[in-house]
C-alpha cells in the first residue's frame, strides 16, 4: 500500500518533468506539486 503511494508520487513528478515545459515553469510546477505531495504525505503518516 505504502509502496503504491510512493509510486504514484513518483509518476506525478515524472509527468511534471515532461520536456515540453519551459525550465522556469517546470520548477514552479515541480515545487507546487512537491509541496502539495509533501503535505499529503505528512497527513498520511500522521494517520498511521
Amino acid at each position: 500500500m505504502l509502496a503504491d503511494h510512493f509510486f504514484n508520487l513518483y509518476q506525478q513528478l515524472q509527468k511534471l518533468e515532461s520536456p515540453n515545459i519551459t525550465k522556469q515553469n517546470k520548477s514552479q510546477n515541480y515545487q507546487k506539486s512537491y509541496l502539495k505531495q509533501k503535505k499529503k504525505l505528512q497527513i498520511f503518516f500522521k494517520k498511521k
